[in-house]
């Protein structure tokens, strides 16, 4: 007989195991679900676990009894059993697909005993049927394991998602106790915020206030705008220009994807150094492969009255840099990567290496897709960036998905651009401007 424990990220995964392991005729003894890698009860990776057997008299005649006359336990809050709480729809899906494959396998569980009863006693198989009161037995057992596995599954795909006050289908009339609080979590998924990430930052509001707070529209407001300016790093203090630590003027690289606005926003940049803080600027580009980019920013240099390199070569854009060692800010405007060109990253990444900036900004579109800007964020992961510049707020239409990015990119936020005008429309990173944008919509 074999007695083996089989763990999986789902429940029908782990009975796969079992099937493709122990065969059609294994017996599931015990089943447990839990989370690994959790920290306070956030986050971690759900694992089932099964215990099973390849001999249907593993599970004995007491054993049988017990489980047979034992009702399942209800979960608290599952659809599926009739708790309080109205999960979320995806879960409510998931918790019915792990039933469904249960109950496939209870289906041939059933037909495995009828058949062998049936062979062995030559009559079908019934209550009263002679000889066949352990066989039916086993098989009620068998039964009542797989509803209590339903069960378990249906509980653990529950705790995976926020609990009724964070629920997208409740609405603020749900409850007069949480009403405000589920409010608050709706704008955040209209504002195309994450489900995880919004059912955070619901629990960590519903964490901080006590009973009588979470009743007022207001102090959950508030409450909700301090947890999201918590989760957006800033750079609060701009490196001075002027010779730096190693004799060098202060050179700033700016790396991104096509489309993004470097150009324009490195125009921006040096305007504001050199009008506004009355700083020596030079401007380097290498930005040689879309068409009309070198005009354009010789256009802005001209205006602005600071003199442009032009670099086809990471040792030109070297030698360029060195050129303008009398400047106090050097701003580096490089040519648009995909994310998914390992090449011309690392061609990128061979010039950082030479020009050696002090500052690397990743740029980014505050209208791009969560999946666009998280591709961005690990595409250029590799140039090490150590800030970041969100641009056009002005189209935005949902800020959400930055907060996921910003999460994930772990640099903090140096400017946001809100629109095309020289030098007007760029500002310094906020963590309350943009989590006023977040929860209140780009207005800009």
């Amino acid at each position: 007989m074999k007695l083996k424990t089989y763990r999986a990220a789902s429940m029908a995964d782990a009975l796969a195991s079992v099937r493709r392991d122990l065969g059609m005729a294994a017996v599931v003894l015990h089943t447990r679900s839990y989370k690994v890698g959790a920290i306070f009860g956030l986050g971690g990776k759900p694992v089932v676990e099964i215990t099973a057997s390849d001999d249907p008299r593993a599970m004995g005649p007491r054993q049988v009894r017990e489980l047979t006359a034992a009702p399942v336990r209800p979960v608290a809050g599952s659809p599926a059993v009739g708790g309080q709480g109205t999960q979320d729809a995806s879960a409510a899906r998931s918790a019915s697909g792990a039933g469904r494959a249960a109950e496939a396998v209870a289906s041939q569980t059933v037909g495995r005993a009828t058949a062998a009863a049936s062979s062995q006693t030559g009559t079908p198989v019934a209550a009263s049927a002679p000889g066949s009161e352990q066989t039916i037995e086993e098989l009620r057992g068998e039964l009542a394991a797989i509803r209590q596995m339903v069960g378990e599954a249906l509980h653990s795909r529950a705790a995976e998602v926020p609990k009724a006050p964070t629920s997208p289908h409740l609405n603020a009339s749900t409850s007069s106790d949480t009403g405000p609080l589920v409010a608050e979590y709706s704008r955040l998924i209209e504002a195309q915020v994450s489900r995880e990430l919004a059912g955070v930052l619901t629990a960590a509001v519903q964490a901080e206030l006590n009973p009588e707070e979470i009743t007022s529209a207001e102090s959950v407001r508030s409450a909700m705008r301090r947890q999201v300016e918590g989760m957006i790093p800033v750079a609060t203090v701009t490196t001075p220009g002027g010779k730096q630590a190693d004799g060098r003027p202060l050179t700033i690289a700016l790396v991104g994807p096509t489309g993004v606005g470097k150009t324009t926003t490195i125009a921006k940049l040096a305007a504001t150094y050199q009008l506004k803080h009355q700083l020596r600027v030079g401007l380097v580009t290498a930005d040689t492969y879309r068409i009309g980019a070198v005009d354009q920013l010789r256009t802005y240099a001209g205006i602005i009255g600071v003199p442009l390199r032009v670099a086809m070569t990471a040792v030109e854009a070297r030698a360029a840099v060195e050129s303008m060692a009398d400047c106090d800010v050097i701003l580096i405007d490089t040519a648009g990567r995909s994310p998914a060109d390992s090449r011309r990253l690392g061609e990128l990444a061979d010039m950082l290496a030479l020009t050696r900036p002090h500052e690397t900004h990743l740029v980014l579109s505050s209208t791009a897709s969560e999946h666009s800007l998280r591709l961005a964020v690990r595409g250029f992961g590799g140039l090490r960036p150590d800030r970041l510049i969100l641009t056009k707020l002005d189209e935005a239409v949902g800020m959400g998905v930055v907060l996921s990015v910003l999460r994930e990119a772990a640099v903090q936020l140096s400017y946001m651009t809100t629109g095309q005008e020289v030098p007007a429309d760029i500002e310094q990173g906020s963590s309350s401007r943009l989590a006023g944008l977040v929860l209140d919509g780009p207005k800009v």
